[in-house]
Order: structure tokens, then sequence, then C-alpha cells
């Protein structure tokens, strides 16, 4: 999911014609609350005018994958990648039926 992600982001910004001091840059890829968290830096505050609406698209863009990509992360598994839910115990992860039957099992009472 995040290689898919990285590599949308890239299309945007090749498409672009962003140059290094524009490309957004990853700040952080966390889970929180059982979902994936993608922190991106855009770029371009000392472009000249025109260019600043072109960095403004692109980051527009960005900012819709890493949504689609946070709202997708609620209903795959973190474990095996497969269709999960959110289950909430303790932490709170996003496990299909076979991974949360073997991570309660490893769980200590």
């Amino acid at each position: 999911m995040l290689y898919k992600s990285s590599k949308d982001i890239e299309q945007v910004e090749d498409s672009a014609g962003l140059n290094d001091e524009d490309w957004p840059r990853v700040a952080q890829v966390k889970e929180k609350f059982g979902s994936l968290r993608f922190y991106v830096r855009i770029g371009g505050e000392n472009n000249e005018n025109g260019k600043i609406a072109s960095v403004q698209a692109a980051a527009d863009q960005i900012w819709s994958l890493v949504s689609d990509a946070e709202i997708e992360s609620h209903q795959i598994c973190e474990s095996c990648g497969n269709a999960g839910v959110l289950r909430c115990g303790g932490w709170w992860r996003v496990l299909c039926q076979a991974c949360d039957l073997i991570n309660q099992s490893r769980t200590v009472i």
C-alpha cells in the first residue's frame, strides 16, 4: 500500500514537472488509531507566481492521494494485506479474522 501510494505521488510530481525544491518530502509515515498516517511537506514557497499555481495543483492531487490511502488503510489487514476490519482492544488495529485469531492466541491474559 505504501509503495503504491508513493508511486502515485511520483506520477503527480512527474506530470507537474516539479523541480527538486518543489518535490514533496515525506515527513513521517506511521500508524495511528489503526490507520495509516502519511505526512507530506510540499515545497514551492519561494517560486514565482506562475510556478506556485502548478505546485499548488500538484499538492491538491497529492493530498487527495494521501487521503484515499488513509481511508483504504481502514480496510486492509496490517498483517497479511487481506480485507480487514478495525479491532479495538488495547491497541487499535486493522486485522482480518484469521490474523485476529492469531493475535488473540498470542495475547497473555
